[in-house]
C-alpha cells in the first residue's frame, strides 16, 4: 500500500485491488506533513489550519494560522491522539524512530533548526508526550529519516541538510548528541577522483564542504545512503 497526504486529506492506496481509501478528510485543515512508522500501523499527520479572526468593513482579515500534529491508527482508520502543541509553526519534515516508538519533527522556521521529539513508551500512542527539544540543531535541517531495526537503537535519527548529515544519538532519556557523518574509505576515494581546483574549492576540504548539502537520505541494513547537491 501507499500511504500520501493530497490536500485536505490523507490517502492510502492499496495495489491489491487498486482501490484508495480517504483516511482523513477535513475540509477546514490541510494536510501539510505526513510520516509512517516502520511497523506500517501508525502514520503522524501534520494539519494545517487557517481561520480568520475578525472581519471589519473595509479592511483586510485578520488570520490566524496554526498547525498541529495528529496520530493515526492505520489498522482501524481512528485518530489515536493530537500530540502536545510544543511546536510554534508548521513543520518541514517528521520521521519515526525504527521501533515506532518516537517522532522527531522539525520546525519550517526561518534555518530549519528546531526540532521536537515526542515519545510513546506504551508504543500504542495513546501515551504520546515530548521527550525533547532541541532549539538549536546548528544546522538547516532538510530531511529527516531513522536507522534500520537493529543497527543501534541508541541513535533513533538521521537528519540532513546544509553542510551536515547529523546522527542523533540518545544519551538515556533525558538528553541527545550529534555525531556528524564524514566521507570516508570509497566516498573519499571517490571525491579525490572528482577533485579538480576552481576559485570557488581551491582545496579538497573546500569542494567536501561544497558537497555536504545533503538533500535526502535513507537506511538499509548497516549502511546508510545520502544524496548531496
Amino acid at each position: 500500500d501507499v500511504f500520501y497526504g493530497s490536500g485536505d486529506s490523507a490517502v492510502i492506496f492499496s495495489f491489491n485491488n487498486s482501490q484508495q481509501h480517504l483516511h482523513f478528510d477535513n475540509k477546514t485543515a490541510i494536510v501539510q506533513a505526513i510520516a509512517l512508522a516502520p511497523n506500517q500501523r501508525y502514520a503522524a499527520i501534520e494539519l494545517h489550519t487557517v481561520s480568520a479572526l475578525s472581519v471589519e468593513p473595509d479592511s483586510n482579515a485578520h488570520l490566524q494560522r496554526s498547525s498541529r500534529v495528529q496520530v493515526w491508527d492505520l489498522y482501524t482508520h481512528q485518530k489515536v491522539v493530537s500530540l502536545p502543541d510544543e511546536h510554534s509553526g508548521d513543520l518541514s519534515c517528521m520521521s519515526f524512530s525504527s521501533d515506532s516508538c518516537m517522532l522527531l519533527a522539525v520546525e519550517k522556521d526561518t534555518d530549519h533548526h528546531r526540532a521536537i521529539i515526542f515519545v510513546s513508551w506504551s508504543g500504542f500512542w495513546v501515551d504520546a508526550e515530548s521527550l525533547l527539544i532541541l532549539d538549536n540543531t546548528k544546522h538547516k535541517v532538510l530531511f529527516a529519516t531513522c536507522v534500520s531495526r537493529g543497527v543501534d537503537a541508541s541513535i533513533p535519527f538521521v537528519t540532513g541538510g546544509e553542510e551536515h548529515l547529523s546522527f542523533w544519538v540518545l544519551n538515556g532519556y533525558n538528553s541527545i548528541c550529534e555525531r556528524s557523518g564524514t566521507f570516508e574509505g570509497d566516498a573519499m576515494n571517490y571525491l579525490k577522483d572528482r577533485f579538480k581546483p576552481t576559485m570557488q574549492t581551491p582545496s579538497l576540504d573546500s569542494f567536501i564542504q561544497q558537497v555536504q548539502r545533503v538533500l535526502c537520505g535513507t537506511s538499509f541494513e548497516t549502511h546508510f545512503v545520502a544524496g548531496t547537491a
